[in-house]
């Protein structure tokens, strides 16, 4: 039997040479097109003093959603606080906070660099949820919680909040720290105090009993490493008590 004329038989297997299947056209690199987002990690780093240095790393993001590592122009907002060299490390030069920036044509993306040996932590202004009644047989009994920070450039990262019900148990939720839109850009009478408002949901497990829910104790970490926690006589004396009451369905 006669064989296709036209059986193609071009079969690199050396890299860098092209490889050619049946009769298409040779496969090539794949066109993304261009990158639409850079991503910079860490997206906050934190130095203590002149001559410390720390690495950046930029990701590239395309419009299919990859995400690869990739070489870009970097810059620093302050060179009076900082220098960066072309791989991305910066150096400390001074105590302040200043933005690092790294581009591509038509993409950039912007870090947050603080150096300051003595960072202070933020202070608790309000925390409260966005209702007092849970059914203990909704799966899960989702709570939106919103704490309010007077905070320090470092800013806030995480939060937990925990809770002391019936039974003597209790429920622990983490409230994801999530910018929100601020009330106001700045505290009244307190020049270069900055609040910020954060928001996340505090589950409550199914059928953990009737009866009501105290806030007992909140903590937040920022971004610098520093730690605050405040009890529940700390709670009272700012006057952030939290009560949730768990009911059965119409109750």
């Amino acid at each position: 039997m006669e064989q296709h004329a036209r059986t193609c038989r071009r079969i690199a297997p050396l890299a860098g040479l092209v490889l050619v299947l049946g009769c298409g056209e040779p496969v090539g690199p794949v066109d993304r097109g261009p990158v639409v987002r850079v991503d910079l990690e860490p997206t906050f780093g934190r130095l203590l003093e002149a001559g410390d240095t720390l690495t950046f790393r930029a990701f590239g993001v395309w419009e299919d959603g990859s995400r690869e590592p990739l070489t870009a122009a970097w810059s620093v907002g302050d060179g009076s606080v900082a220098s960066v060299d072309p791989s991305g490390t910066v150096t400390a030069v001074s105590a302040g906070l200043t933005s690092i920036a790294a581009s591509v044509p038509g993409a950039s993306g912007v870090a947050t660099l603080l150096i300051d040996p003595d960072t202070v932590a933020p202070s608790l202004a309000d925390i409260f949820p966005d209702r007092s009644r849970v059914n203990v047989f909704q799966r899960p009994g989702a709570i939106r919680i919103r704490a309010e920070f007077d905070d320090a450039e470092s800013g806030a990262r995480g939060a937990l909040a925990t809770f002391n019900g019936p039974l003597g148990a209790g429920i622990t939720g983490i409230v994801g720290l999530d910018p929100l839109p601020a009330d106001s850009a700045s505290v009244p009478n307190q020049p270069g105090v900055t609040r910020r408002a954060f928001a996340g949901f505090l589950q409550i497990p199914a059928n953990v009993g009737v009866g009501t829910w105290t806030l007992a104790a909140v903590r937040v970490d920022d971004r610098a490493g520093n730690v605050r926690q405040w009890g529940a006589n700390e709670l009272e004396a700012l006057g952030l008590s939290v009560e949730i009451v768990a009911v059965v369905v119409g109750g």
